[in-house]
């Protein structure tokens, strides 16, 4: 491993049962994620995760360039997220009649160490709509799930 990389990895906490704040972007930033269609691909994916004990969501929400995730991961994130990637992009890509890259290399994590740090990443995610200018704040935004109840209830 690169020097560079371990540390940057030196804070990391990891492993399983550790609950992170999890970002990653499409390629260029480009806003490929901003139909029903498409959100609805990443949302199926992340309740698949969420459904067979990969990780427990907390929070998700799909934006028109990237995702945020409030997870519990029950296995190696970066296999977690691989797959999670991997899958999307496929997924995606047909969908939207491409070929590439459609993620950016890597994610961006943040391990959330107590309930406060938790409840302050779902609000992040809960927010982004808002912040963005999507929806004006309170109004509901379709592709953000919060909770146990919105993952059994599907899309």
């Amino acid at each position: 491993m690169a020097q560079g990389s371990r540390q940057l990895r030196a804070g990391r906490i990891e492993g399983p049962g550790t609950t992170h704040l999890l970002t990653t972007v499409t390629a260029g930033r480009r806003p490929w994620l901003r139909t029903g269609e498409a959100a609805a691909i990443v949302l199926e994916a992340l309740r698949w995760l969420h459904e067979h004990r990969r990780v427990a969501l907390h929070a998700a929400v799909v934006m028109p360039d990237h995702v945020h995730l409030v997870a519990t991961t029950f296995r190696p994130l970066p296999s977690v997220m691989h797959s999670f990637k991997s899958y999307t992009a496929n997924r995606l890509n047909r969908c939207l009649g491409r070929r590439g890259p459609f993620w950016e290399p890597g994610y961006h994590d943040r391990g959330l160490v107590g309930e406060r740090d938790v409840r302050h990443a779902i609000a992040y995610v809960a927010q982004n709509p808002a912040r963005a200018g999507l929806v004006p704040w309170g109004a509901p935004y379709p592709y953000l799930l919060l909770d146990g109840e919105a993952w059994r209830e599907g899309v």
